[in-house]
């Protein structure tokens, strides 16, 4: 198996994500869905929130079992939860408007659309609606955060690239079938509010990832790396009994030989510690990785295993 460090910023997580700091974990950094707008307590209550943060859509469900649909259609981007219309966005508002060929543009960041469950058992789902019209095509144009929260989630999409699938806490089923995606059964941690900093953070739950297309990327396993420490069991002493017939005498109990050997146990070096197991279904053949908390905070040990 192939391993490779990664520096703070990690193109696996999309435009989202910095990884690093294993020893965020004894710190106080806030998870993600603690920086979030706040959790409403009713459906009617939920809105499209346009201006929590630049460049950054964010829509937040409730602490009960949400069903939440994002649908992008010819014409804009509709969010409907529990059946119930909540916001939408026009295309025409997107950034990097579809240019003739003959005059190209600087292509601006694409616009940043989380979608939270909240805590509760939800289902939240995305798909692009299948089309001939080339302005719909919105690569680049924006990328999606579909975030489970607390709960047991199942997260979708269908025709769409470039997703980011993040379960949060609980056991949750993440499911898509676009290229680029990536997909992480885990919590996030946020140690930058103003740029929204994410780092990995194992939630203790057997979550199941399908992806769906090659050029997508699963985490399976998260553990943390510390320095190597050796150990060594007792000397063994291993003793073979014999029994040896005696002529002639085929029913007094034979006399027994004993052979003993001496065994020096092979040194186990032991490096990191399991502390997250999620189950990848990887019928598609994209890229599986084992995630590795470096023991200096600094960085992120990305390990394909598939």
């Amino acid at each position: 198996m192939k391993s490779r460090f990664s520096p703070i910023v990690a193109g696996t997580l999309l435009l989202f994500a910095t990884v690093g700091s294993a020893d965020a974990f004894g710190n106080d950094f806030p998870t993600l869905s603690d920086v979030l707008p706040t959790m409403p307590e009713r459906v009617r209550d939920i809105d499209l929130d346009e201006d929590w943060m630049a460049n950054t859509v964010v829509l937040v469900g409730t602490g009960d079992d949400d069903k939440i649909s994002v649908v992008v259609d010819d014409e804009r981007i509709r969010f409907h939860v529990d059946g119930r219309s909540v916001g939408r966005i026009d295309l025409d508002d997107l950034p990097n408007r579809p240019q003739d060929e003959d005059s190209p543009s600087e292509l601006e960041m694409p616009l940043k659309i989380i979608v939270s469950g909240g805590s509760g058992n939800d289902d939240i789902s995305l798909e692009i609606e299948p089309s001939d019209d080339p302005s719909t095509d919105i690569r680049n144009r924006a990328i999606f955060l579909l975030y489970g929260d607390e709960g047991d989630d199942t997260l979708t999409s269908v025709n769409a690239n470039q997703v980011f699938f993040v379960g949060g806490i609980g056991t949750d089923l993440l499911m898509g079938d676009g290229s680029g995606s990536t997909y992480a059964g885990c919590d996030m941690l946020n140690t930058d509010f103003e740029t929204l900093r994410l780092i990995c953070m194992p939630d203790m739950s057997m979550d199941i990832i399908v992806p769906g297309h090659a050029s997508s990327t699963a985490f399976r396993n998260y553990y943390q790396q510390f320095e190597p420490t050796t150990y060594v069991s007792p000397r063994v002493t291993s003793v073979e009994l014999t029994p040896k017939k005696l002529p002639n005498v085929p029913v007094i109990a034979s006399r027994e030989k004993q052979n003993s050997t001496i065994i020096d146990p092979t040194p186990i070096v032991f490096d990191s510690l399991l502390l997250d197991r999620d189950r990848v279904i990887n019928k598609i053949g994209c890229i599986v990785q084992d995630v590795s908390f470096t023991d200096d905070g600094m960085n992120m040990v990305f390990t394909d295993v598939e």
